[in-house]
């Protein structure tokens, strides 16, 4: 008797658990890092082939400096999932899925995700939140709780982008710059703030393709560029790459 009592309690707890249901919630968070990680690897190819049809040419620069430039721009780092979640423990907060898996994918090496004058490294984060929370204070914004947003990025140390945090994972990206009275959501999520920095530079790269071209020049571990004179004769893109030993 005790074997068939033992064995119908086991089917008991099975059914109730084929009858309890997952939470919604989990379900559309993983449907969502999902989504969002085929997102971020659409994101590496189309940079990558802004590269390969790259209107910039090599000048004065060795071969060896030229090919860690263009690595540079074609590879992608991410953070571990010890990285994040020691990097959550020191911002005392909980990352979106979203931000997690940009994170993964991009947070040691974006390529040119971003622009010049956008500083987005994650070392800095705690600054970003400490410098953040200065001008919101010179500026008379009362109405912003540091604790429930996450700086994420710093243009030139005037301005910077940030989101809220939310429990259903919704993350509206807001922009905030010195002189202004009050910050402005520029995106409804963060696949959108992406994808519009993506389409800029990929815009750009046709544009350029359009264009004569201009030189990068790498000596001594400096980057330069050099566009010269339509009146000058020359036309980077028919000279192409000139690189040394």
């Amino acid at each position: 008797m005790a074997q068939y009592r033992l064995f119908f309690i086991m089917i008991c707890v099975f059914l109730n658990a084929c009858q309890s249901k997952v939470p919604v919630d989990f379900v559309e968070g993983n449907q969502n890092g999902e989504t969002f990680q085929k997102y971020c690897d659409s994101v590496k190819f189309r940079l990558q082939k802004v590269v390969d049809n790259r209107n910039y040419f090599f000048k004065e620069t060795t071969k060896a400096d030229a090919n860690d430039y263009l690595n540079s721009k074609r590879s992608f780092k991410g953070l571990l999932e010890d990285e994040i979640i020691i990097l959550e423990q020191k911002l005392h907060k909980k990352f979106p899925i979203s931000f997690k898996t940009y994170l993964r994918n991009f947070g040691k090496n974006c390529g040119d995700l971003f622009y010049c004058g956008q500083n987005i490294n994650y070392r800095d984060f705690v600054r970003y939140q400490k410098r953040a929370g200065e001008l919101f204070e010179n500026e008379g914004i009362k109405n912003i709780n540091l604790d429930s947003i996450l700086v994420f990025e710093f243009h030139q140390g005037y301005s910077f982008s940030y989101f809220n945090f939310d429990k259903n994972d919704n993350i509206k990206i807001s922009r905030f710059a010195e002189m202004e009275k009050n910050p402005i959501v520029l995106h409804d999520n963060f696949q959108e703030m992406l994808e519009s920095s993506v389409s800029k530079i990929e815009k750009n790269s046709i544009e350029n393709k359009d264009s004569d071209g201009y030189f990068i020049i790498i000596k001594d571990g400096f980057t330069s560029m050099e566009y010269p004179a339509k009146s000058s004769g020359i036309i980077p893109k028919e000279i192409g790459d000139t690189l040394i030993d």
